[in-house]
């Protein structure tokens, strides 16, 4: 056998082990040279179920929550809140033609800001606030609520 004859004998082994015994050539049938394959099955199918989304609650299932400055705080307390809670939260709906600007009802604005915290953490500050189920929003001020199912 030449050197041409060793090469191909040797790219016919390296075919082999590269793509295995899957494809083989036969013999002479005839004029054609015939490849056999193997069977491979196909991949199984995934059966997915459709997701299901439930519809939104109503408010009337719902608890609807606010959180509201008690009346007995005074002045300066609340002051002090306005002024605590500005430095951790955007309090731009309180200033100055705004819709939540109240002027010199620091209740209002204080409530207000409570009533954020609340919606933001599901938390209200009991010290200055309460709890209330009725809607304390005004004119175009709507306050931030907290809804939890009932």
């Amino acid at each position: 056998m030449g050197c041409i004859g060793r090469w191909n004998v040797l790219l016919w082994f390296l075919f082999l082990i590269l793509y295995g015994t899957s494809t083989v050539r036969t013999g002479n049938q005839g004029s054609r040279s015939s490849r056999q394959r193997r069977h491979t099955p196909p991949p199984p199918t995934v059966q997915r179920r459709p997701i299901q989304r439930t519809p939104p609650l109503s408010d009337s299932e719902m608890k609807i929550s606010w959180c509201v400055a008690r009346p007995e705080i005074v002045t300066p307390a609340l002051k002090q809140y306005i002024t605590s809670t500005c430095k951790r939260i955007n309090c731009s709906q309180i200033k100055k033609g705004k819709p939540c600007y109240f002027g010199n009802d620091l209740r209002m604005e204080a409530s207000y800001l409570l009533s954020c915290i609340l919606h933001d953490t599901r938390n209200c500050n009991l010290e200055i606030g309460d709890l209330i189920h009725d809607d304390p929003s005004t004119g175009k001020c709507k306050f931030p609520r907290l809804a939890i199912p009932a």
